[in-house]
């Protein structure tokens, strides 16, 4: 799913008082070739066509495709997500903005049903793998007393939340964050924060959990 470009509309529809459905459409030729001229100047790889997918909303078009994924040396992939706009109103044209994602396929973990991570550009590839041993072997003993606080954090059911981390739907783990600061770990909707802490090895420890709406995979 097309994860960043419905987070993109959803915030769209906050700013003008409303939420609404960005529906799939195909576009004219000469509207996709525009698309494609300007989204092909924002990343530095070449565009998969496969990953392209359009769609309209009551303002305009909104447009979200990836580049090809290209093999680092510590064994990761990097790419880049595209989301692009086309307003209805004057100048009609369209705008494109690039977020470089990088990702690792992992070796099998027992009770682990992730086969992916996607984790941010400052982190080491090798220290990937101890940081969702340390996440699964967490989430028993976390309870309701471990839940984020704020409007945002929508959970109450503990269960809930750890039945989203160890389903089978889908195989990829979204990690991201700064270096120093508390880690997001999402799957399925919800979601989990490390906190560094340099007395435990790994180095990390529960900080919470909670349900975001806005993280769709």
């Amino acid at each position: 799913m097309h994860r960043l470009l419905i987070a993109s509309i959803l915030m769209l529809g906050a700013s003008i008082g409303r939420a609404e459905t960005c529906n799939s459409i195909k576009i004219r030729p000469q509207v996709m070739s525009e698309l494609m001229s300007v989204a092909g100047k924002a990343v530095d790889w070449r565009i998969d066509s496969k990953t392209i997918y359009v769609c309209r909303y009551s303002d305009g078009l909104a447009a979200n495709m990836y580049t090809v994924r290209m093999k680092q040396p510590d064994g990761s992939e990097r790419w880049d997500s595209v989301d692009c706009f086309r307003r209805n109103e004057e100048p009609v044209e369209w705008r494109c903005d690039r977020l470089q994602e990088r990702g690792l396929r992992l070796e099998p973990i027992a009770r682990v049903p992730v086969k992916q991570v996607e984790l941010p550009l400052w982190m080491k590839a090798e220290d990937a793998r101890p940081l969702v041993v340390t996440l699964y072997e967490s989430l028993a003993s976390m309870t309701g007393s471990n839940l984020c606080k704020g409007n945002w954090a929508q959970a109450t059911d503990v269960d809930a939340m750890r039945k989203a981390f160890l389903s089978r739907n889908g195989d990829v783990l979204y990690i991201y964050g700064k270096s120093g600061e508390n880690l997001t770990h999402s799957r399925n909707g919800y979601f989990v924060y490390l906190a560094p802490d340099p007395a435990r090895s790994p180095a990390w420890r529960i900080d919470c959990w909670g349900e975001d709406e806005y993280l769709e995979e």
